[in-house]
């Protein structure tokens, strides 16, 4: 099963969309999944607005229907919203992988902090290529 949790913003949030700069905001392009990413018609799409993807619960809840106990995580950034859910993952006993080839950030350090985080956290770091 594959999920795809992109980040949106309540327009009535006008002091964090200040700190944003009114990126992400609810029905605006912003939103969208990037063009270049192949998102499958059958992947099941998701909002959230915080770090954590478990702060929308229709998360949790999709992957306890489908039993689902393993993970395998990308995304940016990975010291904020990716490390953010694979610790809450990790905290729910989820099995974590997350693709390290697959995970951004704007800095190189900020993404090594938050793969070193991360593991800290019991989440197995592999390449796609490594992961079955």
């Amino acid at each position: 099963m594959i999920i795809i949790v992109r980040n949106e913003y309540a327009r009535r949030d006008w002091f964090g969309n200040f700190f944003r700069n009114a990126a992400a905001l609810e029905g605006s392009p912003g939103a969208d999944i990037d063009p270049r990413v192949v998102v499958p018609t059958s992947a099941l799409k998701l909002s959230k607005s915080k770090p954590d993807a478990f702060s929308n619960p229709a998360l949790e809840s999709a992957l306890k229907l489908a039993a689902i106990n393993r993970l395998v995580i990308i995304g940016v950034m990975a010291e904020g919203c990716v490390r953010a859910t694979v610790k809450a993952a990790a905290r729910r006993r989820y099995s974590v992988t997350v693709a390290t080839d697959a995970v951004g950030s704007s800095r190189s350090f900020l993404e090594s902090f938050g793969l070193r985080n991360m593991r800290r956290a019991g989440a197995q770091l592999s390449t796609s290529a490594e992961i079955p």
